[in-house]
């Protein structure tokens, strides 16, 4: 599994990172520039990404975005992240939050 700390994560600008946590948790808090993606859906919007591209995926723990990872990787994308500690991690770094 690709994994990418929260430090590294914050340095690579302009990336497309997917929230996969509900639009509930998302609501509450997530990091700057991250897109809902919730992972109940994964079905259905994995079909819109394109699979040459990078994602960086994050829920709150990590755990989450490790499954969404397994699943997008099984699907044929091969330039996946998951984001180690997830937005809790984010959190105790101190960096904001949107």
């Amino acid at each position: 599994m690709n994994q990418i700390s929260v430090k590294n994560l914050r340095e690579k600008k302009f990336s497309m990172i997917l929230d996969v946590r509900s639009k509930d948790e998302y609501d509450r808090g997530h990091i700057p520039g991250a897109k809902l993606y919730d992972m109940a859906d994964i079905e259905k919007w994995s079909k819109k990404l394109k699979k040459d591209k990078e994602y960086y995926l994050v829920c709150k723990s990590g755990v989450r975005s490790g499954f969404a990872y397994v699943m997008l990787e099984e699907m044929g994308f091969e330039k996946c992240y998951n984001v180690v500690g997830g937005t809790d991690a984010w959190i105790e770094e101190g960096y904001e939050i949107e």
